[in-house]
């Protein structure tokens, strides 16, 4: 389980992920979990962490000498030189060298030393870009889980407008049928059912395109229809934040992924500034080489100054070879590589350094508008709040004076909408709030649950 996955632990799920084949139930941390693992950013992240992995470990092996053995074999045709009998023939010859050689480098400019803290800070920051990444498929996911929510919400209050009105339309209907009222009061209301139930289609379908839509984003079959709990938010508070706007700041600005990833990153282009200005230094490196030789001439005998013939195996004993050397390389010129390679250097780290501040300055905006929004979604709720109170005693009165004929059709129709309006915006600002609660708490790297 993603550690940051903890962080919008909304609520208890039972069921994990695999068991979801044999049953269609989902809560949100089940949705997150799936999100999790199947999303296709976070596991092209994934792979780009390996990557980096992969780069680190190489960096470290630089440090190790390089040791290979190689053989050689040879036919030589007409006139040439035997460096076995250290004589000149005209035949044709098989000659074979096999050995080990073995290099080390003493010095480089430091310039493996700089690769290793270059790559060790890139695999920190791919590190951070998966965590990045994780925290928006979860932010995602829980706005459309929301949504979800909302968008039921909605279905239910209008399904209570349908049934207000259903009950006036019964009440009429047996008016009409003792003559105390005409025709047309049974055809508005009649005429207004149909409209309030063609309205509760379209959030019907408005709600399936939202499961779609989740469904896409968590990667499951669109075909499975999904049900989903959602957890009881009756007693949360809609509250002011009790933290200040620059508690939060100081805490994002710290903690937050997206803050880590640039600075990991401006570090490890510093490292590949240092590693490319140490191609201005030479290179020293111990080489070291055993080896032996055999020609089918045979083998020149320093005792009796004859060329002997002498098996393969013998001579490869006897032809043995050993070298050690100090090899020093000085950059005079090389075309201006290394002076190109530090100026691109230079203006990679001048980069990293922007993206600094650009990454700080974004976030600090998004922060300072999370919290506006929070502050605005909790005085929109207590506004539409105080207002729902005034038109639901505004709209008992209309229905006493409708019941009792002292009031028309339409006046009634309109004090309805007005408290079916009020509630809807009621619920868009609780659930606004919830929402924009959870990323100021992401930002102050709190454990989030509803």
């Amino acid at each position: 389980m993603k550690t940051v996955f903890y962080f919008f632990l909304l609520f208890n799920g039972s069921l994990g992920f695999n068991y979801l084949s044999a049953q269609t139930r989902m809560t949100l941390d089940q949705a997150i979990k799936i999100a999790l693992e199947n999303n296709l950013s976070i596991q092209q992240s994934e792979l780009n962490e390996k990557t980096a992995e992969s780069n680190y470990l190489q960096s470290k092996a630089a440090y190790l000498p390089s040791i290979n053995g190689n053989w050689s074999g040879t036919r030589n045709f007409g006139t040439t030189f035997d460096n076995v009998t250290f004589q000149r023939v005209q035949r044709t010859t098989d000659n074979s060298f096999t050995g080990i050689q073995g290099s080390i480098t003493l010095f480089n400019g430091m310039t493996n030393h700089h690769t290793l803290h270059q790559n060790e800070y890139t695999v920190a920051a791919a590190q951070a870009t998966t965590r990045k990444t994780e925290n928006d498929v979860i932010t995602n996911v829980a706005l459309t889980y929301l949504q979800l929510l909302f968008d039921s919400e909605n279905i239910r209050i209008s399904q209570d407008k349908i049934k207000i009105i259903q009950e006036q339309l019964d009440k009429r209907e047996k008016e009409f049928n003792v003559g105390k009222i005409t025709k047309t009061e049974i055809l508005n209301l009649k005429s207004q059912i149909a409209s309030e139930k063609l309205n509760l289609i379209n959030q019907q379908n408005q709600l399936e395109k939202d499961k779609l839509k989740l469904a896409q984003e968590l990667l499951l079959d669109p075909e499975i229809n999904y049900q989903y709990d959602f957890p009881d938010t009756s007693g949360k508070q809609i509250q002011i934040p009790v933290e200040t706007l620059s508690d939060i700041l100081k805490e994002g600005l710290s903690r937050m992924p997206e803050i880590q990833e640039v600075d990991l990153k401006e570090k490890a282009s510093f490292y590949g500034l240092r590693k490319a200005r140490a191609g201005h230094y030479p290179t020293i490196s111990l080489n070291g080489n055993f080896g032996s030789s055999y020609s089918s001439n045979g083998i020149f005998n320093p005792t009796t100054f004859k060329v002997e013939d002498t098996p393969y195996i013998e001579q490869l004993r006897q032809n043995k070879n050993q070298s050690i050397s100090i090899q020093v390389s000085v950059p005079i010129f090389n075309r201006l590589t290394v002076r190109n390679q530090v100026r691109s250097a230079n203006l990679s780290h001048q980069q990293s350094v922007f993206q600094q501040k650009v990454a700080r300055n974004t976030l600090t905006q998004k922060i300072q508008q999370a919290y506006l929004d929070v502050v605005s979604a909790v005085n929109k709720y207590l506004a539409v709040q105080e207002q729902l109170i005034s038109l639901k005693e505004n709209f008992k009165m209309a229905q006493i004076r409708y019941d009792a004929g002292a009031l028309d059709f339409f006046s009634f129709h309109e004090a309805l909408n007005n408290q079916t309006k009020a509630s809807s915006e009621l619920l868009q600002a609780k659930y606004d709030f919830l929402f924009k609660r959870k990323i100021l708490d992401l930002y102050l790297g709190k454990t989030l649950s509803f």
